[in-house]
């Protein structure tokens, strides 16, 4: 079981006491690696998150991140686009 300090993006629900985790919170996400599951556990459950995980979540995007991803975001366009002029499934030769 791997442990990791993460932003909930929507809301949740604690699987220890059955608390709502709003969106936009710090939690503690269990995932369960065999069968791909996940756990969230409430600050109260699982204490309060270490102080680098709370400044790195609340610390704007740097700029050398987001030309990373603008970059990685231009190749995955580029390579996805369809082939139309491909044979379709089913025509004939």
């Amino acid at each position: 079981m791997a442990q990791f300090w993460g932003y909930s993006t929507r809301p949740r629900t604690c699987g220890k006491c059955n608390t709502a985790i709003p969106a936009g919170t710090v939690a503690l996400r269990l995932s369960l690696v065999p069968s791909g599951a996940e756990l969230w556990r409430c600050q109260g459950c699982a204490g309060p998150p270490p102080a680098d995980v709370v400044l790195a979540v609340e610390a704007p995007p740097s700029e050398a991140l987001e030309a990373r991803f603008l970059a990685r975001l231009k190749d995955v366009i580029r390579t996805s686009r369809p082939d139309w002029k491909a044979r379709q499934s089913g025509e004939d030769a």
